[in-house]
C-alpha cells in the first residue's frame, strides 16, 4: 500500500503541481551555512510502510521554515528524527555539525539538544506558570539551569532571549499570562 506521501506526490503530479516532497527541497541560498540537512531519510514503524521515505531537506542559517502537511504525513516523525528521539532506518541527518546515520551518540545528543528547543504536540507547559517562565524552562539543561524554574530568578540574558523568542512568534503580549 503506498504511503500518504506517495499518494500526495501522485495527486500533485496529476494536477500539475510540484510534489510535497519537492517543496521540502529549497532552492540554493546564499543566506548562510546549512544548519540542518537530511539525505534520503527513511523511517518506518514496525517494518510497515515508510512514514518518511527518501526525505531530503536543507535549512540554512537565517531561514524560517514551516512544516505543513496532513495528519499522519510524518511531520512529527521528521522533527523527532532530526533531534535523535527516533532512530533512522536509512539515510543521514546533519544538524548543527553533528552527522548521524542511525541514532546520534550520547555526546552528539548533548550538542544537538543544547542548541534546539522542541515543543511537543501536547505542549508540556506548566499551566500555573507564565508563558515567559515556560520558555525560560528551555534552559534547564544548562549550567545553573535550576534558575530556569521561574523567570523571576533566571538570569537577565535568559529572560531577554525568552522574550525575543515570544516576540518572534507574536506572543510577547502573552509573556506574563498563565500558560
Amino acid at each position: 500500500m503506498p504511503s500518504l506521501a506517495t499518494k500526495s506526490a501522485a495527486a500533485a503530479e496529476r494536477i500539475g503541481l510540484p510534489s510535497p516532497i519537492d517543496r521540502l527541497r529549497p532552492a540554493p541560498t546564499a543566506r548562510g551555512e546549512c544548519l540542518i540537512s537530511t539525505e534520503s531519510v527513511v523511517k518506518t514503524y514496525g517494518g510497515q510502510r515508510p512514514v518518511l521515505d527518501d526525505v531530503c531537506i536543507a535549512i540554512h542559517e537565517g531561514e524560517t521554515v514551516a512544516l505543513v502537511g496532513a495528519n499522519g504525513a510524518g511531520k512529527s516523525t521528521l522533527l523527532k528524527t532530526l533531534v535523535g528521539l527516533h532512530d533512522l532506518d536509512g539515510g543521514s541527518v546533519s544538524i548543527f555539525g553533528e552527522r548521524f546515520t542511525s541514532s546520534p551518540g550520547r555526546s552528539q545528543k548533548a550538542v544537538i539538544r543544547s542548541q534546539i528547543g522542541f515543543v511537543f504536540q501536547n505542549h508540556g507547559l506548566v499551566k500555573r506558570l507564565t508563558a515567559l517562565s515556560n520558555v525560560v524552562h528551555g534552559k534547564l539543561g544548562l549550567p545553573g539551569g535550576w534558575r530556569s524554574g521561574h523567570h523571576a530568578i533566571a538570569p537577565r540574558s535568559w529572560r531577554d532571549e525568552a522574550m525575543a523568542a515570544l516576540d518572534a512568534l507574536g506572543l510577547s503580549d502573552k509573556a506574563l499570562s498563565r500558560a
